[in-house]
This record gives C-alpha cells, sequence and structure tokens, in this order.
C-alpha cells in the first residue's frame, strides 16, 4: 500500500469511528478497563491508530473537570460556551442547514454525519437516564449534537441547551416521501403515490419525535389526551422553537441568544435528482395525520409572538380537531403506529 493509499485508509477510519467516539471515551473515562487496544483487540493498525487519535484529540479539547459539586462529582466541567446545543433534528426540517451553521459559528460538531453523535442517531449517552446524558456531557468535545429519531424521555437542562426546527406537517411528510423517491429512484422498487406512502407512515411525525420514547409505539391515531399534555410541556422547555416556514424572520434572534453569528440566505439541502415523481394520489390528506403536529406549530408561532403560556389559546378549528382525534382516532381500529403490515419506505 502506497503512502498516499495508506493516508486515504486513514481519513476513512476517522470518518468511520467518530460517531463511536462518545461511547468509547466513555468506557475509558468512567469504567477504568482495558486500554483501547486490548478492549476491542483491533488487527487492523490504521483502525486502531484511528481510534487512538480520536481519544487523544478529546483528551486535548476536554476543559477541566470541577469535582467541586458533590452531585455530580467528577461529571461537572466548566465550559466557555457552559451548555451544549442540543438539536432535535426532524426530518426534512432544516437540520443541514442547522448543522452547518453551527459549523460556520465554529461549534465543534460532527458533520460528516450531519452533527449525530451515535450511531443509532439519537442522544446522549446510549440510555434513557439523566446520569447517561449527564456523563455524555462531561466526556465529549463536541458543542453542538443532533438527534435525528426518538428523543430520550429523560432531559438535561443543566448541561444542554434544547432546540427544535418545525415545519408545516403536510408540507414536511411531502418533502420526506420525494427524499424517499430521490433515494430509490434508481432501484428496483416501485415509488409509491404520495397518498399511498403516507398512509402507511405513523401519524404527527414531529409530535412524535418530540415526545421520544413515550410515542414510540403508540398506535397511529391514537395518542391520547395524557400524552399530547406531556408533549405540550415538553416542547415548552425547549429554549429554542424555530420555525422553517420563518426561518429567515427567527434566525437572527436565536444566533443572537447563542451569541454566534448569522449567515444570510442560508438553506442549504442535498443535491435533487433530475426524476419524474409518481402522481401525489387522489385521496384527501386526513387531518388526523397532522392534527398534533398542526398544534405544536401553532404553539411556537404564538410563543415566537409572545404570547405566554398561561394567555396561549388554540385556535377554534385547531381545538375542534384535537378533540375529533381524541374522541374518534381508537375507531380506527390501527394495531402498530403505521397501521399497515409494514411502514413505508423511510429513505
Amino acid at each position: 500500500m502506497t503512502r498516499k493509499e495508506q493516508e486515504k485508509a486513514r481519513r476513512n477510519c476517522l470518518r468511520r469511528c467518530k460517531l463511536l467516539l462518545p461511547f468509547l471515551f466513555f468506557l475509558f473515562a468512567f469504567r477504568n478497563g482495558p486500554s483501547f487496544d486490548t478492549l476491542f483487540e483491533l488487527n487492523d493498525t490504521v483502525l486502531r491508530d484511528s481510534l487512538l487519535m480520536l481519544r487523544n484529540e478529546s483528551l486535548s479539547n476536554s476543559t477541566t473537570i470541577d469535582n467541586s459539586q458533590p452531585h455530580l462529582g467528577n461529571l461537572r466541567r466548566t465550559r466557555k460556551n457552559h451548555k451544549i446545543v442540543y438539536f432535535l433534528h426532524i426530518h426534512k426540517s432544516g437540520g443541514t442547514s442547522m448543522c452547518a451553521l453551527a459549523a460556520m459559528n465554529q461549534l465543534r460538531v460532527n458533520k460528516e454525519q450531519n452533527c449525530n453523535v451515535q450511531p443509532d442517531q439519537r442522544c446522549c449517552g446510549f440510555s434513557d437516564t439523566l446520569q447517561a446524558q449527564e456523563r455524555f456531557a462531561a466526556v465529549t468535545f463536541y458543542q453542538f449534537v443532533a438527534n435525528e429519531k426518538d428523543m430520550y424521555d429523560a432531559m438535561d437542562h443543566q448541561h444542554y441547551t434544547y432546540m427544535v426546527v418545525l415545519r408545516q406537517s403536510q408540507d414536511r411528510y411531502r418533502s420526506h416521501w420525494k427524499h424517499m423517491c430521490q433515494e430509490q429512484y434508481h432501484t428496483n422498487v416501485t415509488l409509491p403515490t404520495f397518498d399511498a406512502w403516507w398512509q402507511a407512515q405513523p401519524d404527527n411525525w414531529n409530535f412524535r419525535k418530540i415526545c421520544g420514547t413515550r410515542c414510540q409505539n403508540v398506535p397511529k391515531y391514537q395518542v391520547n389526551l395524557e400524552l399530547f399534555q406531556y408533549t405540550m410541556k415538553r416542547l415548552n422547555s425547549f429554549d429554542h422553537i424555530l420555525l422553517l416556514e420563518y426561518w429567515d424572520a427567527m434566525l437572527p434572534q436565536f444566533t443572537q441568544s447563542l451569541g454566534w453569528r448569522t449567515v444570510p440566505n442560508l438553506h442549504i439541502s442535498a443535491k435533487a435528482k433530475n426524476i419524474t415523481y409518481p402522481a401525489l394520489g387522489s385521496r384527501d390528506w386526513d387531518p388526523f395525520m397532522s392534527i398534533l403536529d398542526d398544534a405544536l406549530y401553532e404553539f411556537g408561532l404564538a410563543r415566537y409572538r409572545g404570547i405566554s403560556v398561561d394567555e396561549f389559546r388554540f385556535s377554534k378549528e385547531t381545538a375542534r380537531k384535537l378533540d375529533h382525534y381524541f374522541s374518534m382516532g381508537r375507531e380506527r381500529g390501527c394495531g402498530n403506529p403505521c397501521c399497515a403490515e409494514s411502514c413505508s419506505t423511510y429513505r
């Protein structure tokens, strides 16, 4: 292998290893286990060297851990910006642009993986406990992390600044369908019409991502009032709620609050192939698919306009549709989140 090929292989391994770094460093820092070499019994010299390089990079970028707080012990550490920015990346809602914006502001991010930091695209700490998230915050060198799947139940507001970008629900579903068509276009898969596709997708995608673990297995159209109230409170606890349709208006206030600089006209998306999409289909949109998403969006817009939680009321139309969903959704008889033998293709 030539020197040039060795360097290329090293860079490829480095990219492969980056997502595993938080977990590996967690084991190294807190479990006092064996060294990297013996722990993984790596025969691939390039892979082993890449892991060690990543570990050294983490150690060199870490700030000093402060042991003065007994309730966190050696988990607390002093940061220049104090908290890690936790971005709940709802698919097709500006996530790539947000990751790029964080990188442009010189925050340490895993840009190769669109700011995801775990192989399962969740965050943070590999288990749904507050302690796991505290430990992740103590050892990671990332300053901006993304979660592209369902949130863990635990939220650690002491070490993370929570943010999310919401998009009009039906538009997000349509964009998601087009993305799937792009990904599947050159395969042997017959591309479905939009209405055939969304009928085998989970309802209220945005809502389910914010609700997280508690809503993962709830059958389609059967989210109850208790889960709705839980998720509303959860969304209200986010430090920043942005709306994709109001991106240009809301971004300056958001960046100023974090001490970032605004990048004008930042709209980054994957390159779209020049393809012919299937027909949208003739079936009307089912309001049950998006009413919970629509309610969260309405709340986010009200908060942006300065309406307090005590003053906020849903519009009459939204309130009517919510009541209809909670009273009639179970009658649809769905047995799983997609109400189908299998969910339609995600990507």
